[in-house]
């Protein structure tokens, strides 16, 4: 699971920022919730962790040896990106960091916590300069300007990093460096991967029990709809794919409606509760979802963030995502919301449980001081 991590001189981000997801009360939260004005770095943060999460994993297939890495530092800045991120395993501590240019790594390093933090490996350019004896055969590699060690090693199958690998491996994003839209995402499941209407459908189709838990999830959001009925069409070319028809019933009668013809609301939950549900029976991994608020109304809002709220964190994956519904902070804690602002185009963020313990106290709700704009996080008027 993860604990905490951070970037600096990406997109909107110069100085840098650090997230956590560790709880005032020691604990390890299964949520972060990321607020802030229009344009203060919402969906930036999402898009940071979002590269390096899929750089470490899956740089060396992804990228041909002579491309650039595609990391964008903050304006003109000619300095390198700096990324970071702190998590365990099996109760065992892994802190992971990352230099990149846009040409090359300039250093790499995995640390390891028993009794205390030693380096695993340490890279430098496109050398390894340090690997403990357990780790040896990660000497044997031919390191590539543009691909992490993670990802060569598992391009090797190498097995020694797998455990780590898949840390970044399970992140499921719906927003990328090109892509920011609810119905793209890429997922760093091997199962699964890029989807479209009828690619989700065919697994509904295969997967009855992921099915059923959504067909219950929506049936009970009371709007309207009491069955939905996978239809098989053929295509042209010949293959089979399978369509969502919806059942509405007016005074006893059964009338099916096509996706199409669906609210927005119906349309985004038939679609990403594959992926809420996907993230959050799945140990280890992590979703980044941008505008969760997009179409559903917040009673939905707080259902959703309530299947992770509910869940064991050793059990469950967990969710950062974004959102401008202030109703959600009724159902969350003063350390499960980050705030962002700007100031000179500059974004930089804290938890809630950071600000003044005259304003955020555990006697009194976060809404309103947040919204009379005591701690930050609102746009300017």
């Amino acid at each position: 699971m993860i604990l905490r991590f951070g970037f600096r001189n990406f997109l909107s981000f110069d100085e840098g920022v650090e997230c956590s997801f560790e709880s005032d009360d020691g604990k390890v939260n299964t949520l972060l919730n990321v607020k802030g004005a229009n344009g203060a770095g919402k969906t930036n943060l999402l898009k940071a962790l979002a590269f390096f999460m899929d750089f470490v994993a899956n740089s060396f297939g992804s990228l041909k040896p002579e491309d650039s890495i595609g990391v964008v530092p903050f304006f003109d800045s000619s300095k390198p990106s700096e990324f970071f991120i702190e998590f365990t395993i099996d109760d065992i501590s892994y802190i992971y960091e990352l230099i990149v240019s846009k040409k090359e790594i300039v250093m790499e390093c995995l640390s390891r916590k028993r009794k205390r933090y030693v380096h695993v490996f340490t890279r430098e350019h496109d050398a390894i300069k340090k690997c403990i004896t357990e780790f040896k055969e990660l000497e044997n590699l031919k390191c590539r300007k543009n691909a992490s060690i993670i990802s060569i090693a598992h391009q090797n199958e190498i097995e020694c990093l797998n455990p780590i690998y898949n840390i970044f491996y399970r992140c499921v994003s719906n927003v990328s460096m090109t892509h920011s839209t609810i119905s793209m995402f890429f997922d760093c499941a091997e199962e699964y991967g890029k989807q479209t209407l009828s690619d989700i459908s065919n697994i509904y189709y295969k997967d009855k029990n992921r099915f059923a838990e959504v067909k219950k999830f929506i049936v009970e959001s009371d709007i309207g709809i009491s069955d939905i009925v996978l239809k098989e069409e053929q295509m042209v070319d010949g293959s089979t794919i399978f369509v969502p028809s919806f059942c509405h019933e007016v005074e006893g009668k059964k009338h099916f409606l096509p996706y199409k013809s669906e609210s927005r609301g119906t349309q985004f939950l038939y679609i990403n509760l594959f992926f809420f549900l996907f993230a959050i029976n799945r140990p280890n991994s992590l979703l980044l979802f941008d505008e969760l608020d997009m179409g559903l109304h917040p009673l939905l809002v707080k259902k959703i963030i309530s299947l992770y709220k509910q869940r064991n964190i050793h059990n469950c994956g967990q969710i950062i995502f974004t959102t401008h519904n202030t109703t959600i902070l009724d159902e969350l804690k003063s350390d499960e919301t980050f705030l962002l602002n700007k100031e000179n185009n500059e974004s930089y963020g804290y938890l809630i449980s950071e600000c003044s313990s005259a304003i955020i106290r555990k006697d009194r709700n976060i809404r309103t001081p947040y919204e009379q704009g005591r701690i930050g996080g609102v746009p300017k008027l």
